[in-house]
């Protein structure tokens, strides 16, 4: 045997000495047929014990059962069977208790000379697995009778063999189906089988939706709730179902008993059935037993107990039990599964130790053979029919049984089960049982149903294993018809299961290039059960979205999510929209132009994308009616509205934008009147399809793929015996009521037929294809993001993480005015359109085209149709028959025009103005703040004045201009532009009158309306707007925008250069809070730290302090005008020694007479070059005649002559004039490129340009070249970098002049010469970054530094430079130190260590050893405080070099001092007094916490001050590294630690002479003294050696007093513990419990006086004087 096993039996013999010893030997054996080798049989003939371990509740089955092998074993040796081929047998009552079982075995095998073969055991079933732990060691196997399992296993060493029928189950609930039982309850008595048997009857019944009102176990003494009326009631063979159903609660129900034995009825009730199986008995066993109950010379206790149980009376002239003859009695009783499992497991002992003896098993281990092959386990019954086990697993036969009823006195059959069939036996009392089916919750609520705890189905099933999963959440189960929560499986759910794992399978073939290298697997969640949690093992979720959910569902806020569902496949949430837009291009197609809507209240959104798309296609759509369906609508005034509306078209075509309940309140609206869809066409979605089917109804739902690969694979699917499916596994077995193999945890008793899985089912394509198109969208998208991460594509890389945004590889769809929809173009699929044909009574759908992804319609409008009221079918044709006032509708013509608004010419732009405002009535007053007449005046100077200054422009083509009135308002500007675009209104110049068909562009110049209305009416119309007024970039504007743009990358790019040439590379900015200035911040540092300038510190404008470091001598200003002055105001009260560059700001440097500026401050400006346009300028001075072309020039001139108001001083606008002419000359040169395009070598406008180029579009905006006021080049797109030029200013006392410009990416300025506000020019201002500073955006990236001769201001400090950081220093000192130090600390640890065995081991249990403790981790740390010296520089290394040394010492020389003060006091505290070990810890506490507010201190300061780290570049341009270790500061750092070394040497004199605790005292005394000449060495040596040696010095100091602290201190108290030779704790009780301890120099502590009554003390002599004991016992 090996070593393990003979250690295992050696324990185990131990253990049971030890209960022997402990306990009394167990009782008898209740049988014991004392044959060697014998099977060791463990029953609980007795359920349970009292608490004095007496056995009660005797279970007569247990009994009956150990009759059993008693009558077996007695059998064959009647049969003359030897020892050699059939064992003996040993019978112990067990009680059911685990200590008495493990007492029995192990009395038996380690004390019995008896050779056990085998062990069996019936009774608690969680004994079972302690018997088995018990006689694994020993090879010998466990033959156990399960009373709670169906299925009999068979493991190496264990055999377990089931009593509970899964066939009497199948057949009770055949029986309860036929009679239409529902609604009844489930009892079971409190035994383990009766249990077991209803929970298998709960499963099984579970997957036929039986409605089961309770599942209770029966207690005698507990009431019960009313009962329904059928019950089925479970109990075992030691229950007597007469008392239970004798209780009145069972009066009105008719109740189904299934149990084992025939038991007589004292209550007559006709209304109960028993259900017994066809098992056999021997009538040889009966006669055994009834000779044994007989047999009066027979007084064994268990016996008596059986005979006392089952009143048995055997003093008769015949034997009568439980009133009725022993002969009748028996019988009934010896009949069982369990009867039949006690046969099975005596006739597999005889088989186990035939086995040992043919195959040599040594010592009767099972496990010791020497043939290979193993036990086989076998089934038996009465029978010689015996059944091997189907690999470990076994289940009994099946026999059929009977149904049968109690009546006088006798049974009578009522049916018998066969194979599932049932023969009736009576039909009269059968058809008395039998209720008629109406439904599992027919007369009752289905919420009294018993459920379930737990669907049949996992949250996470993996159906394919792979390296990148996905998951589909998709409901595999739904409610059950009795009301269980996910208790029914979804065939559909799981249809869609095995199309996933198949498309998962077959992408890759279909798509061979995708996800190279990369296994895909997938994971099926039941949504049924809830939302699904975050894996991180999943890297897309496809969640299916029925369609009644389509519009309210809302996924998740995050993880990468794909909706599937007849909308197609979406990221996030279903897309919707993409069929909204679909039903546009479908009109547009159709030619529809005159079209209803109906929208639900919750479902805006659909109409706003319907508006919008309709308005970006541009057509003449008129969309005439907008009808609201509220869902708590009154539906009569809804009809009304239908019916007026289909009235006035004759019907109509209507947009369905309801969602699905919605739609349904339409459809009974419609149906109260009369031919409601007689010439009407309704268009529906997949959301509200169906709904309304009648003729003429069009549907647009998502197209199909074809399926005919995936169709026949599903339709022939079948799960075999080996299947890992758990899902079809268990699907198909619920099903056909089966299982696919014998096994611990199957339901059905009966093994699947092999057919397959989906017979007769429907697969539904539609939704087959939508998994499909969802696979291929994810694996499409996921595939780009693993190209994206693992170029390589060699497999799955470790940026391949499921925590991406997958919509980043997505490109949504983008139209011009929102610039980006709900849909991505990946998504987006074809859809098909159905119209409904047919009459009233009999419609079909029927598919008449389809609509592409990208728009494109295939349906032609003769397929379109629309019925009459006799159903007669005619083409749809839908479009208003004159004027839709609907959608145009416009006041009347304008009178006759009396301003020159209107100027003639071949190309018309058109210029919005806001030139009054509404104050008293509508537009009634001049709006003198807005200066419109500036505008105008730059307006028609631009356009009047462009052939002039290009000469080259348009040749042959005449520019005319009109200019319209906004009102400052933007419906009055829409309103404008309807009159002129629809309604024709009069603007005429010399007879020529301006229409819609020459204009060709809006300008709107509006600075204070917003322009977004104006726009959206001009789509309509295809023209384009240039919005010139607004600062921000406009969706039409970014040419004008960008030129003239607070700030530019131009301007940015200046203020760098600025820094170069001066040679200012260490500077901080303000900013102002606008959050228009972020992005301009962010633009600015990114090209500081490409120009490796260092930005300190990013301030807001209103919280700058200035700075404190003496080389930061410059400042940024990024903000606006007003704020500046606010900022150079605030500054004047002290003089600045500093410079300041104020970045592009919106108005012009013109006027600075307002500016309050600060003394001795150099201060820059920038402007960029051609702001204001010097032109106008001159034409505005000179009052040129365009000035006087502007109509309302005259009503200004007079209101600002005669307003005196300050809402009148409002000054012109120069900039926004400048801009208006900037873009018109763009735009002119954009019409330029149309001319030259269309019309080469043409003078003047010919026929193509006419027709197509005199409309100018946005995406004409390209190429555009041109020099702008002669010197300044225009291109759009703009260049990069921007090459605008600028000039430099500076402020030269309270005069801005000119010191530089800045043109195509050169800067022209001298940097000497820059004046201060005193108008002097300063010498030795310079703003540069000497050291390590600290730089925005640049602490992790290379900051490097000039290199010149110039003084560097930390130029002073002691630095000793590293080529390296953090890294371990190869240095031999270095080495020796870290030896030293790492080995000092090992062998304090190790005296720890030995301290605290000491005192586990009982012999310092007494004594306090805290403070030795923790001076030895202050020692540990003092030898591990050498570390930060030996690595090279960091930030961290750096500032511990400071921190931990005084840490260390400081802790060190605390403790030394709290241990002398403690020896100190032992001669106050008086006899039997202790010291407080609080108040020791507190004391160290508080000196070594001054240590560290200092060491914390100076570690702020200091960091703030200049940190620790310092860096530079080597001549090799490569980095070095310093830490900044100031000598000096490091030894006023340890002043403390100086006063506390000499505090300790004085204080140790005056305890020198103290003896107690091994006299330490002379130890710290001599180590203190010692500590102060090698302090002064160390100290001394590093004030004068170079600074190179000062690591080594220190290092020196601190292992020195390290080392002597250890020998001096603890060695010698180390060598005296370890001569202690007994335990303090247990030694010493003799001699009156006083021992003096000569080893150790102290009395122990309990030997002080005590009273006389105590007895411990009593008679102890006790020390005498105080000076032979030891107080503290601290070592």
């Amino acid at each position: 045997m090996p070593r393990h096993g003979l250690l295992v039996k050696l324990i185990l013999a131990l253990g049971v000495s030890f209960l022997t010893s402990e306990c009394s030997e167990p009782d008898p054996p209740v049988y014991n047929s004392h044959e060697d080798p014998t099977v060791l049989v463990l029953v609980d003939i007795h359920r349970s014990t009292d608490d004095n371990g007496v056995c009660t509740d005797f279970s007569p089955r247990a009994a009956e059962l150990t009759f059993t092998l008693e009558w077996l074993n007695q059998d064959l040796v009647k049969k003359g069977k030897n020892n050699s081929t059939s064992p003996g047998i040993l019978v112990y009552d067990t009680c059911g208790d685990v200590r008495r079982t493990m007492l029995i075995l192990g009395y038996v095998f380690v004390t019995d000379n008896t050779s056990i073969s085998s062990v069996i055991s019936y009774g608690n079933p969680s004994v079972r697995s302690n018997i088995s732990h018990f006689l694994r060691p020993f090879g010998v196997p466990h033959i156990h009778i399960n009373q709670t399992a169906h299925v009999s296993t068979q493991d190496i060493l264990d055999i377990d063999i089931g009593t509970v029928s899964p066939w009497k189950i199948r057949d009770i609930i055949k029986i309860v189906i036929d009679l239409g039982w529902n609604n009844f309850a489930v009892i079971s008595s409190n035994h383990p089988s009766a249990i077991a048997s209803r929970d298998l009857f709960l499963r099984m019944a579970s997957s036929y939706s039986l409605c089961i009102t309770s599942s209770v176990t029966y207690e005698n003494t507990k009431s019960f709730d009313p009962l329904p009326p059928h019950v089925i009631l479970f109990v075992s063979a030691d229950d007597s179902y007469d008392a239970i159903t004798s209780n009145m609660a069972f009066f009105n129900s008719a109740v189904m008993v299934t149990s084992d034995h025939w038991e007589d009825l004292t209550s007559n009730f006709t209304d109960t059935f028993l259900y017994l199986e066809h098992l056999n008995t021997s009538s040889n066993l009966v006669q055994y037993v009834k000779d044994k109950i007989e047999d009066t010379s027979n007084n064994s206790t268990i016996l008596n107990l059986y005979r006392e149980r089952k009143s048995c009376n055997i003093n008769a002239s015949e034997g009568i039990c439980n009133g009725q003859r022993i002969a009748t009695f028996l019988p009934s009783r010896f009949v069982g599964r369990d009867v039949e499992a006690t046969i099975s497991a005596f006739i597999n002992s005889q088989e186990i130790l035939k086995h040992i003896y043919s195959n040599n098993c040594t010592n009767f281990d099972l496990s010791k053979c020497d043939a290979s092959k193993e036990f086989k386990a076998v089934l038996a019954d009465f029978s010689d029919d015996i059944m091997s086990f189907i690999g470990k697993y076994q289940m009994a036969k099946e026999h059929g049984g009977e149904m049968t009823s109690f009546i006088y006195r006798g049974y009578i059959t009522v049916a018998e089960v066969r194979s599932k069939k049932i023969e009736i036996k009576n039909a009269e009392m059968w058809n008395q049982l039998k209720v008629p089916s109406e439904g599992a919750c027919s007369g009752y609520s289905c919420v009294n149903c018993t459920r379930l705890t737990s669907p049949p189905t996992k949250d996470d099933i993996i159906v394919l294993e792979g390296d990148v999963n996905i998951r589909l959440e998709y409901p595999l189960t739904e409610n059950s018809q009795s009301g269980q929560s996910c208790g029914d499986w979804r065939t559909e759910g799981v249809i869609m299961t095995e199309v996933f794992k198949y498309e998962l399978s077959d992408v890759k073939r279909r798509y061979p290039k995708v996800l190279q290298n990369i296994r895909l697997g997938g994971v099926i969640f039941d949504t049924c059960q809830g939302k699904s949690k975050r894996n991180e093992h999943i890297y897309a979720d496809i969640n299916y979205v029925n369609d009644g959910e389509l519009l309210s569902y809302d996924s998740l806020p995050s993880g990468n999510l794909f909706s599937v569902s007849s909308l197609g496949v979406s990221f996030g949430n279903p897309d919707s929209l993409q069929f909204v837009r679909a039903s546009v291009d479908l009109l547009i197609s159709l030619k529809w132009i005159y079209i209803n809507v109906v929208f639900s209240g919750s479902e805006q959104n659909l109409l706003t994308e319907f508006e919008n798309y309709l308005n970006l296609k541009g057509n003449d759509i008129c969309l005439s009616n907008k009808i609201l369906v509220s869902g708590n609508g009154n539906l009569t005034e809804l009809a009304i509205k239908l019916q007026e509306v289909l009235r006035k078209s004759n019907g109509g075509a209507f947009i369905l934008l309801t969602n699905t309940k919605d739609t349904f309140r339409l459809n009974v609206a419609l149906s109260n009147i009369k031919n409601a869809f007689s010439g009407a066409n309704f268009v529906t979605f997949p959301w509200n399809q169906n709904i309304i089917g009648n003729p003429g109804t069009i549907a647009i739902l998502q197209s199909e793929n074809s399926m005919d690969d995936v169709v026949p694979a599903i339709q022939y699917l079948s799960p075999d015996m080996y299947s890992t499916n758990p899902i079809l596994k268990g699907f198909h077995e619920n099903r056909y009521k089966c299982s696919l193999t014998v096994h611990p945890r199957m339901i059905y008793p009966d093994i699947c037929p092999s057919v397959p899985t989906f017979t007769n089912e429907t697969i539904l394509i539609s939704k087959m294809s939508a998994i499909r198109n969802a696979i291929e969208a994810v694996v499409l998208t996921l595939d780009r993001y693993y190209q994206d991460v693992c170029p390589l594509q060699t497999g799955k890389c470790a940026s391949l993480v499921n925590q991406v945004d997958l919509s980043k590889y997505l490109s949504a769809q983008k139209d011009e005015e929102k610039g980006k929809s709900g849909s991505y173009n990946e998504l987006v699929t074809n859809k098909d359109v159905f119209i409904y044909l047919g009459n009233s009574l009999n419609t079909s759908s029927s598919k008449i085209g389809y609509i592409e992804k990208d728009g494109n319609v295939s349906v032609s409008g003769n397929e379109v149709k629309a019925y009459n009221s006799d159903f007669i079918p005619y083409t749809a044709v839908h479009q208003c028959p004159d004027w839709c006032p609907e959608c145009l509708g416009c006041q009347a013509a304008s009178t006759k025009n009396t301003r020159k608004l209107f100027h003639s010419g071949d190309i018309v732009v058109a210029g919005l103005f806001p030139v009054h405002t509404s104050v008293s009535s509508f537009c009634d007053v001049l709006a003198t703040d807005k200066r419109a007449d500036m505008t105008i005046d730059a307006f028609l100077f631009a356009i009047e004045s462009s052939k002039e200054r290009y000469p080259y422009l348009l040749p042959g083509v005449s520019l005319g201009s009109l200019i319209l009135d906004t009102c400052s308002n933007a419906n009055m500007a829409v309103q404008k532009i309807m009159n002129f675009e629809t309604c024709r209104e009069s603007y005429n110049d010399s007879g020529m009158i301006a229409g819609p068909e020459m204009l060709t562009i809006y300008v709107s110049a509006d600075s204070g309306n917003p322009t977004g209305r104006v726009q959206e009416m001009l789509e309509k119309y295809k023209k384009t707007s240039l919005a010139l007024g607004d600062e921000s970039p406009s969706t039409f504007d970014d040419v004008t925008s960008r030129f003239y743009s607070l700030h530019s990358k131009a301007g940015i790019r200046l203020i760098v250069e600025i820094l170069n040439s001066t040679q200012w590379t260490y500077i901080d900015v303000v900013r102002s809070e606008s959050p228009v200035f972020d992005s301009v911040v962010n633009d600015f540092l990114s090209t500081c730290r490409s120009f490796n300038i260092c930005v300190q510190n990013v301030s807001p404008i209103h919280k700058y302090t200035g700075s404190s470091e003496p080389t930061l001598t410059v400042t940024v200003i990024l903000a606006k005008m007003m704020e500046i002055k606010t900022f150079f105001k605030s500054l004047t009260s002290t003089p600045q020694e500093h410079s300041f560059i104020i970045g592009e700001i919106l108005p012009s440097w013109n006027d600075t007479s307002d500016f309050v500026l600060p003394n001795n401050a150099r201060i820059i400006t920038i402007e960029r070059v051609g702001k204001l346009n010097t032109d106008l300028m001159k034409v505005i001075s000179d009052d040129s005649s365009i000035s006087k072309r502007n109509p309302w020039k005259k009503e200004y001139e007079e209101a600002f002559s005669s307003c005196i108001s300050p809402q009148c001083e409002h000054q012109a606008d120069l900039l926004l004039a400048s801009k208006i002419v900037f873009g018109i000359d763009v735009m002119l040169h954009a019409f330029h490129n149309r001319f030259e395009k269309l019309c080469p070598n043409y003078y003047g406008i010919c026929p193509m340009f006419a027709s197509e180029g005199i409309q100018l579009q946005s995406d004409h905006f390209h190429n555009i070249s041109f020099r702008y006021l002669n010197d300044i080049q225009v291109d759009f797109p703009f260049k990069t970098p921007e090459s605008w030029a600028f000039t430099v200013k500076n402020f030269k006392g309270v005069s801005l002049i000119d010191i530089g410009n800045y043109s195509d990416g050169v800067l022209h300025m001298n940097p000497l010469g820059i004046f201060d506000t005193n108008g002097r020019i300063p010498q030795g201002q310079e703003s540069r970054c000497f050291s390590n500073c600290r730089c925005v955006g640049l602490e992790d990236k290379k900051n490097t530094t000039d290199k010149d001769s110039r003084a560097d201001p930390y130029a002073k400090m002691e630095l000793k430079f590293y080529k390296s950081t953090a890294e371990l220093s190869k240095e031999l000192w270095t080495i020796i130190v870290l030896i030293i130090g790492v080995g000092g600390a090992f062998a304090a640890l190790c005296f720890v260590i030995y301290v605290f065995h000491k005192v586990c081991a009982g012999l310092l249990s007494k004594r306090y050893v805290g403070l030795g403790i923790l001076l030895l981790i202050s020692i540990i740390f003092l030898f591990l405080s050498v570390l930060p010296f030996v690595f090279s520089p960091s930030e961290i290394v750096c500032s511990t070099r400071f921190f931990i040394p005084g840490f260390a010492y400081t802790l060190s020389f605390a403790t030394v001092m709290a241990k002398i003060m403690s020896l100190r006091s032992y001669k106050l505290i008086g006899l039997g007094g202790e010291l407080s070990n609080i108040n020791q810890f507190l004391t160290v506490l508080f000196i070594t916490g001054v240590q560290v507010a200092v060491g914390v201190h100076f570690w702020y300061i200091e960091d703030n001050k200049m940190g620790f780290l310092r860096s530079r570049l080597d001549d090799a341009n490569e980095k070095e590294y310093a830490c900044v270790f100031d000598r000096t500061e490091f030894v006023k750092y340890l002043v403390f630690v100086m006063f506390l070394i000499v505090l300790c040497a004085i204080y140790s004199i005056f305890v020198r002479k103290e003896t107690k605790n091994m006299g330490e005292a002379k130890f710290i005394m001599v180590y203190s003294w010692l500590c102060i000449p090698i302090w002064v060495a160390w100290v001394v040596t590093l004030l004068l050696l170079p600074r190179y040696w000062a690591e080594v010095i220190v290092c020196i100091g601190i292992l020195t007093c390290a080392t002597l602290m250890t020998l001096i201190v603890f060695l010698p108290k180390l060598h005296r513990i370890s001569r202690l030779k007994y335990d303090v704790e247990r030694s010493g009780t003799q001699n009156g419990g006083y021992k003096l301890d000569n080893d150790f120099m102290f009395e122990r502590p309990y030997t002080l006086p005590t009273s006389s009554n105590s007895f411990k003390y009593s008679e102890k002599n006790n020390p005498k004087f105080i000076s032979s004991f030891d107080t503290s016992l601290s070592y």
